[in-house]
Order: C-alpha cells, then sequence, then structure tokens
C-alpha cells in the first residue's frame, strides 16, 4: 500500500460503525449489493463511462469517495498505469468486500475508513476524485461539506467526475425512481432528482460544472458529472 497523502485514519481505523448506514440500508443486504447494482442501475456501464471520462493520463493520485465494494477504484487502478488509488468509506464492513476483490484481482490500492465530510487525506494532494451512487445517500449538510472537503484535497486543476440519479429523462424514468427516492429519503434525494448537484458544486466553489450524459435505468435516470478546482 502506497500510504500517500493520508492523515491518519487508513485501512478500517477512523470510521465509527453505529453511525454509517449500509449501502442497500441493511447490513445483511451488504453481500448482496454487487449483484444488485448489475441488475438495476446497469453499473458496469456506468462505470466504465466514468473511467473513460476521467482518465487523461496525466493523473497520479485518485480518491474514489463513499468507494463501497472498490469496484470503481479497482477499474481506475486497473486501467491506468502507475495511479495510485485510494477508496474511502465510513463503512467498514464493505471495505472488508473491497480488500478480497482487490485482493483477488491483484489490484494495489488503499482503503480508507472515513466520513466523506471529513476525509483524512492531506489537503492538495489528489489530482482526481471520483464517485458513483453515492451522493444521493447523504444530506444537503453533509453533501455540502463533502463538495468542501473535496475541494480541500484536490490539487488546483484537479478533478471531480461522478455518477449518481439525477433529473429523471421522462416521466416513465420519474416513476421508476420512485423506490430510490422513498427508500433513501425523499428529502435526502431531493437535490439529486431535481438536477440541483451542479449547482451545489458551484457554490462550493468548484468550477467548469457540468453535465457529460446520462443512463437509462431501471431505478431512473444516472447522469455523469464533472467539475474542477480553479488554478
Amino acid at each position: 500500500m502506497s500510504s500517500w497523502g493520508m492523515d491518519g485514519m487508513r485501512d478500517d481505523a477512523g470510521a465509527d460503525k453505529s453511525s454509517v448506514v449500509p449501502a442497500l440500508s441493511f447490513r445483511w443486504a451488504t453481500r448482496f449489493y454487487d449483484p444488485v447494482v448489475r441488475l438495476t442501475v446497469r453499473d458496469a456501464t456506468v462505470k466504465n463511462a466514468l473511467i473513460d471520462a476521467a482518465l487523461s493520463g496525466s493523473e497520479r493520485t485518485v480518491l474514489d469517495i463513499g468507494a463501497g465494494t472498490g469496484t470503481l477504484a479497482i477499474g481506475l487502478r486497473s486501467r491506468g498505469s502507475g495511479l495510485l488509488v485510494a477508496a474511502l468509506d465510513a463503512d467498514q464492513e464493505i471495505l472488508q468486500f473491497a480488500r478480497k476483490k482487490a485482493n483477488a484481482s491483484g489490484t494495489d490500492i488503499d482503503l480508507i475508513a472515513g466520513f466523506s465530510d471529513r476525509i483524512p487525506i492531506v489537503s492538495g494532494s489528489v489530482d482526481l476524485a471520483v464517485s458513483s451512487f453515492f451522493f444521493h445517500h447523504i444530506t444537503n449538510t453533509e453533501r455540502a461539506r463533502t463538495f468542501a472537503e473535496i475541494l480541500r484535497v484536490l490539487r488546483a486543476g484537479g478533478r471531480l467526475f461522478f455518477a449518481d440519479f439525477g433529473k429523471p429523462a421522462d416521466a416513465l424514468q420519474a416513476v421508476l425512481s420512485l423506490p430510490i427516492r422513498i427508500g433513501d429519503g425523499w428529502k435526502r434525494t431531493l437535490d439529486n432528482f431535481r438536477g440541483n448537484l451542479t449547482g451545489d458544486l458551484e457554490r462550493a466553489g468548484f468550477a467548469e460544472t457540468g453535465e457529460l450524459g446520462h443512463f437509462r435505468t431501471m431505478l431512473g435516470t444516472v447522469r455523469l458529472c464533472s467539475a474542477t478546482k480553479a488554478e
């Protein structure tokens, strides 16, 4: 493990298990996370598109925020020769799944147990931040603090790329999104489904915010977005 830019709290040491909401709401369901997202949200297609958009060839350090079982982090490390990739998640149990997957594939990534709104990484040490299917899980206050933290850890000119549920493409996608909106909380997911995340990024201080594309899924429209920390 590279331990680049770390500021304490790494490899399952930093998150309070009692305050963490599991990815599928229930701890017993965590083992089913990968097959569920493959089936419902075109996970492989979305993550491959995110990796294609994010990798320009000049990155050295990459942080996956809300990394879950590590699929995106492992994919980035596999595709980017010489990348140093860290996977951050507050759920220590799901990081164990990420560790097993990384070991099985022979992929070297750092695992960091910690919360997205207080990232235990040195300021300005990250070239590229990524995230997938995470921001709709956290409250507006947590999201604002998370965006501020991402801005802090990125170097000047560093970029954020993420894929998450967004404004439905049409009435059918709006109906299909109801399980997410109800299950994760109507108020919690409101900014996502109103298409407000890019505005939230601008208010946090990001520049060049925008949408790169979208995907129709069984649970609503997933939008791929990016933002830049100003030079």
